[in-house]
């Protein structure tokens, strides 16, 4: 049964749910743990060239700085043993994951 303030006073089964952006914002603000592992993981894997981590995970990265994103890549790329491989690139205020072999031969004459 809804309280007086139309709210349920916890005898209803009806849940309300928060709205998308609502959500993307809860999500972003938290810290990203056990994130960023796998989401390199699933860069290294595909076939893309490059990517921004934000637009393509936006649940994950949308309310984090370019900063720290650049630097929790970084050090997962470290740990990973990746830093041949993949490159993290900040730039006008975005991250970017590079990989690098795919990068060169995306970007040939």
């Amino acid at each position: 049964m809804a309280g007086t303030n139309g709210r349920s006073n916890g005898t209803s089964t009806e849940l309300k749910g928060l709205p998308p952006e609502l959500i993307k914002a809860l999500m972003g603000k938290g810290r990203a743990r056990g994130v960023y592992g796998p989401r390199l993981k699933q860069f290294a894997e595909s076939d893309e060239a490059a990517i921004n981590p934000r637009e393509s995970w936006p649940l994950e990265f949308e309310g984090k700085t370019a900063l720290a994103m650049t630097q929790s890549f970084r050090k997962h790329i470290a740990d990973a043993d990746l830093e041949d491989v993949i490159q993290v690139v900040s730039h006008d205020g975005e991250c970017y994951l590079v990989h690098k072999e795919r990068a060169a031969i995306a970007t040939q004459d």
